[in-house]
């Protein structure tokens, strides 16, 4: 008897775990983190809710947004595609430096101080590059 409910529960668990990989590989085909241009959009979403931009400011940090994921998935695809891992490390930050001075020239003084105190949040909550690092090696 106990065989025959352990076979019936395996049989159940089983057949709910097909749909729910199902529903979730359209993600994994698109990418996890979504198109440029919808993190583009996100992040100035998150970014106006928490700086309180103006419409002429979140039209700029989108546009910046926009540009900078896009650079990114292309240093990411060449870097699948055989590049050199340590080296696009370094583009990634300069690359992160030089759109947070993009970002410096449209915030205020106190919207950009409040975008470093948020920026964590503003990576989606990774912890930024390499999150799981100590401070003193990123």
């Amino acid at each position: 008897m106990k065989k025959i409910i352990f076979v019936m529960a395996l049989a159940v668990l089983g057949t709910g775990a097909a749909p729910a990989n199902a529903a979730i590989s359209p993600v994994i085909q698109q990418g996890p983190m979504g198109t440029p241009q919808e993190r583009a959009e996100n992040l100035t979403k998150r970014m106006n809710e928490v700086l309180t931009l103006t419409a002429d400011q979140s039209t700029k940090i989108q546009e910046i947004n926009t540009r900078r994921f896009t650079e990114q998935q292309a240093m990411r695809e060449k870097m699948q595609a055989g590049g050199d891992r340590e080296a696009m490390m370094t583009q990634m930050r300069a690359l992160t430096q030089k759109y947070d001075t993009e970002y410096k020239a449209v915030l205020t003084a106190d919207q950009y101080t409040k975008y470093e105190a948020n920026r964590d949040q503003f990576r989606g909550g990774r912890g930024g590059q390499g999150g799981n690092r100590p401070q003193g090696q990123r």
